[in-house]
């Protein structure tokens, strides 16, 4: 006869067998799982089914993480899928000269080049430092019916002349991208990266992303969506500071499809160029910013204060995670990849209240 505490024990050990998360560290320096990430995703790619979500835990170094192609991974579901992710003590600081774990992208290859559903990237800082042109920093490719990409809290520091940051590209017959979210992520462009994002589909059925809360400076087009053919773009474009990019802020070649473009903000006249509300434009860069080109966080005064839509799937900024409940710290959510730190004073002895909190004294 089985005992109560019996059965629930083999109950844990059902649940325990079938979901099973799997942790993995990446230390350059030694010590960790794996020394690189392309190491760690030769010997753990395949069939996801049960294991729940795989991390690769980055740490910083004095190497870097080296480029990664993630592939050869099935089954990858919203509860079985990969994370790449920076826990908050080794990531970056969302600055330009930051450190924090990283990826040098100096080959004529892709930082990481993205193959599968549900993969997660967050936290990772870029140097982009190849002479010449070449495959950006971060790709997601098509794949058949390729969904549910997360790329989240990323900086992208742009030192050699480089193709682009993100790069979302689909161009297969009659399949579907959707549920890609692009946020919360910083790039400095420095003047030499040609895109901070480009989003471009060509003849498949149609891609649909969300691109959130990203602060993009000083590239040659800040964010360009391209749709070519038959195909069809559906963007949510929201909460996204574009500012001192060469020829664009934002720019789109849209026939198919839509954007909706809610609360962003631009150098240039182009924030407000498709149907939404909210956008700001024509912003004094030196207005928004603690420093222009070195860091974006937005100083006392920033016209994108507590001017940004509320989004329900996130809360998170850059430098915080999903877990901290970050957004807003104002009366609104920020716009950009930073939300700025807002401390609440409290007048225990009483007098005048500071920042309208309570008065605890007489």
């Amino acid at each position: 006869m089985l005992k109560a505490g019996s059965i629930l024990i083999s109950l844990w050990l059902l649940i325990t067998i079938s979901y099973c998360d799997e942790l993995y560290t990446i230390k350059p320096d030694g010590g960790g799982s794996y020394t690189t990430l392309q190491a760690a995703e030769t010997a753990q790619d395949g069939d996801l089914s049960g294991r729940g979500v795989v991390t690769f835990e980055c740490y910083d170094g004095t190497a870097d993480l080296a480029e990664c192609t993630v592939d050869g991974w099935t089954n990858n579901d919203s509860s079985n899928y990969l994370r790449i992710f920076v826990p908050l003590a080794e990531r970056h600081d969302g600055t330009s000269a930051s450190a924090g774990a990283w990826i040098d992208v100096d080959t004529p290859a892709f930082g990481i080049d993205i193959n599968e559903n549900y993969t997660r990237i967050e936290g990772v800082r870029f140097n982009m430092d190849w002479a010449a042109p070449f495959p950006p920093a971060v790709c997601i490719r098509s794949v058949a019916n390729f969904n549910n990409v997360l790329i989240d809290s990323n900086l992208f520091v742009g030192i050699g002349e480089n193709a682009s940051s993100i790069y979302l590209y689909f161009q297969i017959t009659g399949d579907t991208i959707t549920g890609l979210n692009i946020i919360n992520n910083i790039i400095y462009g420095k003047g030499i990266v040609q895109t901070g994002m480009f989003v471009e589909t060509d003849i498949g059925n149609g891609l649909t992303a969300n691109i959130q809360n990203n602060t993009i400076n000083s590239c040659v087009k800040g964010i360009l969506m391209n749709e070519g053919g038959a195909a069809t773009l559906t963007l949510t474009l929201e909460n996204n500071i574009c500012t001192n990019n060469a020829t664009a802020d934002f720019e789109a070649t849209i026939t198919n499809g839509t954007i909706s473009g809610n609360n962003n903000c631009s150098e240039d006249d182009t924030a407000d160029n498709w149907d939404g509300s909210g956008s700001i434009i024509n912003q004094t860069v030196a207005d928004l910013f603690v420093t222009e080109g070195s860091d974006h966080t937005l100083k006392a005064g920033s016209n994108a204060l507590d001017v940004g839509k509320t989004i329900a799937t996130f809360d998170n900024d850059a430098l915080h995670l999903e877990t901290d409940d970050w957004r807003p710290q104002g009366t609104d959510w920020d716009i950009g990849a930073l939300e700025l730190y807002v401390p609440t004073y409290i007048n225990i002895k009483g007098g005048t209240n500071i920042l309208g909190s309570t008065n605890l004294g007489g």
